[in-house]
């Protein structure tokens, strides 16, 4: 988690204005935290204040539209903003990588490969119900995998020491996942 939070502020300055080298300053004086940090933490405290598995939409959701609040100028995309101020907020067809950024504390908490990438689809889920984000996989029938499980899966590796060889996805096909290694 907090990789993602340090990548997040490093990278704010090159986000519309991307840069190709590898030598840049980190954390320039104009770095800043943006939306992708905001909803990580807010993935966090649902993950850390729900006690019962059937209540962690509603619980990630209220947390969401909590942090959202709070930092209302976090640069949401305009339809993450009208999903904040919603009365009743429902998953609105996204297939943007807001559910990538927001999904470290899924591999956090994991204790396998398997439950990150779980964890990291219910952490997707709220706001990105796309049908390319959820594609049927062919090597688990009947499984849906969106935007969120290949990085929260990475996460987990990370935190749990393991090296580029245990990566479960195929990395040309690493946004959409649909092309699985075999395990």
């Amino acid at each position: 988690m907090k990789g993602a939070i340090i990548g997040d502020i490093v990278g704010s300055i090159y986000e519309w204005h991307n840069i190709k080298t590898k030598d840049f300053p980190l954390f320039a004086p104009n770095c800043f935290f943006t939306d992708d940090s905001i909803m990580t933490l807010a993935v966090g405290r649902a993950f850390l204040n729900c006690t019962d598995e059937a209540d962690f939409p509603e619980e990630l959701v209220y947390q969401m539209r909590l942090f959202g609040h709070m930092y209302p100028h976090g640069g949401y995309g305009g339809r993450f903003k009208q999903w904040l101020r919603a009365e009743d907020p429902h998953p609105y067809n996204s297939f943007g990588n807001g559910a990538a950024m927001r999904c470290s504390p899924a591999g956090m908490i994991a204790s396998s490969l398997e439950e990150a990438e779980d964890l990291g689809q219910r952490t997707a889920e709220v706001t990105h119900n796309h049908p390319h984000t959820r594609r049927p996989q062919p090597a688990w029938p009947g499984r849906r995998i969106g935007s969120a499980p290949p990085p929260a899966c990475a996460y987990y590796n990370g935190h749990a020491g393991r090296t580029k060889r245990h990566r479960p996805f195929n990395r040309r096909c690493l946004l959409c996942s649909v092309c699985r290694k075999s395990r």
